[in-house]
């Protein structure tokens, strides 16, 4: 029998600000995990320090229009964020459900955290999310 197991193991702190409905991180985090499990990936979700994770209930300022989400990597450390207003004028624009959205934000930018900044023509680290990828996302199949 071949067992298929991760090929990592990463710890993420997931901070989110007041206001945020729990279901739909809970929701999220599980969907993005799934995601990241394609990749052999497995995410454990701590509340010790370990990659650094924000859910924000600002807006982004100083990156294109349409991103929901940022990382920033350095040798201090490595943090992504994640714009709850943008997640919710995503979720609009393509008529998708915000824990669609907020899951794919976070394992794309989960992805960034890993594997540095490059996009991807397709799939998870797309540099754009647009109706098409929001659909294979609603679908379990927007993967890496």
């Amino acid at each position: 029998m071949f067992l298929h197991l991760p090929v990592a193991i990463v710890a993420i702190h997931l901070a989110v600000a007041p206001g945020i409905p729990s279901r739909i991180v809970r929701e999220a985090r599980q969907e993005a995990a799934r995601v990241l499990a394609s990749a052999h990936i497995q995410i454990v979700w701590v509340d010790a320090p370990g990659l650094q994770m924000e859910i924000t209930g600002n807006e982004l300022h100083g990156v294109a229009r349409d991103a929901v989400g940022l990382a920033a990597l350095s040798q201090q450390g490595s943090r992504a964020t994640i714009s709850w207003p943008e997640v919710r004028r995503a979720a609009a624009e393509t008529d998708t459900d915000p824990e669609v959205v907020l899951a794919a934000a976070m394992a794309h930018e989960i992805g960034h955290l890993l594997f540095g900044p490059a996009h991807r023509p397709t799939g998870i680290m797309s540099r754009h999310f647009g109706r098409k990828e929001m659909l294979l996302a609603m679908r379990g199949e927007l993967l890496f």
